[in-house]
């Protein structure tokens, strides 16, 4: 379908958006009431809302992304109760909806959502539907349900999947994105082991004068040893708590923004914080363990030398 806004002229300035529209009817509610994130004062809830656009040809539901096209995200093209007219490019029929909601999450792209005898009218006989929704029966595996349909509508293009797996498809993405962040944080995490293991060995070089005077005044290899592994202990706990800590804060502020939607519920991942804290504290420790080894094995008399 073309859509555009009935309060713009339809010239090569304001040309009509392809869009796709959908029918459906109480029985489509019957199995749960989508959420709305606006909708007109006279509707008391959301389910008020879509059964009036279910018995109203005029009335229409659609996403806050309606008309949107390539301006910003969020941009004020339509608002409730402003009027769409959508064209047929098959017949050039037009119709003309009133927007009295719009749909929280359009994940499922349905589009223009409308009454079944709107879209009878607008189509007329090519009023033939590519999306059917399906309720299975109590008990029934619903991946099964959509294989079967599948395979016996085969000859007609049918492809049936469930909500599950179409919102697992649509988060694939979204994962792979995350993943490549997560080897990203991993490479960087390798990085500064490593270089705390440099600056461990630079420390060693550096200090060799001072550590020979400690043992000369009578601290004990192990002493020194442990004074190495106790500093590179600290830097190592100071870069992880700060590291957790920003990213704790930083996960919260996305989860009660809008970024998501609705603000999510926020909850410490206890674990993953305990292994973040284990794993690269105790990889920081191996690394330091060899230049403080070489810092205990350092002897006072030639550490002490003039010329070296």
């Amino acid at each position: 379908m073309s859509i555009r806004s009935a309060g713009a002229p339809a010239d090569e300035a304001t040309e009509p958006e392809s869009w796709p529209i959908s029918g459906f009817d109480d029985s489509w509610l019957s199995a749960g009431v989508p959420k709305l994130s606006e909708r007109l004062d006279a509707y008391p809830d959301d389910e008020a809302a879509l059964r009036a656009v279910a018995a109203d040809p005029t009335l229409a539901v659609a996403s806050d992304t309606l008309l949107e096209g390539d301006g910003p995200p969020g941009a004020d093209t339509v608002s409730l109760g402003d009027e769409v007219v959508v064209t047929d490019p098959a017949s050039g029929r037009e119709q003309t909806f009133t927007l009295a909601a719009f749909i929280d999450v359009d994940w499922n792209w349905n589009g223009l959502m409308v009454s079944h005898p709107a879209v009878d009218d607008l189509l007329g006989a090519n009023a033939v539907g590519n999306r059917m929704y399906v309720a299975v029966a109590d008990g029934a595996d619903a991946e099964v349900v959509a294989d079967r349909l599948t395979a016996n509508g085969v000859e007609n293009g049918a492809d049936a999947t469930t909500f599950v797996t179409a919102v697992g498809d649509e988060m694939k993405e979204l994962q792979s994105i995350l993943r490549l962040m997560q080897g990203y944080l991993g490479i960087g995490l390798l990085i500064g082991i490593a270089g705390l293991g440099v600056v461990m060995v630079r420390a060693v070089r550096e200090r060799r004068r001072q550590i020979g005077m400690l043992r000369a005044i009578g601290f004990s290899a192990k002493v020194v040893r442990r004074a190495f592994l106790a500093e590179a202990g600290f830097v190592a706990v100071q870069g992880i708590a700060l590291g957790i800590g920003l990213g704790l804060l930083v996960s919260y502020q996305m989860l009660q923004s809008d970024v998501f939607g609705d603000p999510l519920p926020f909850t410490v991942p206890w674990l993953a914080v305990a292994v973040l804290l284990v794993v690269p504290g105790t990889a920081a420790m191996l690394a330091a363990l060899a230049p403080a080894a070489q810092a205990a094995a350092i002897r006072p008399a030639a550490a002490l030398r003039i010329a070296e």
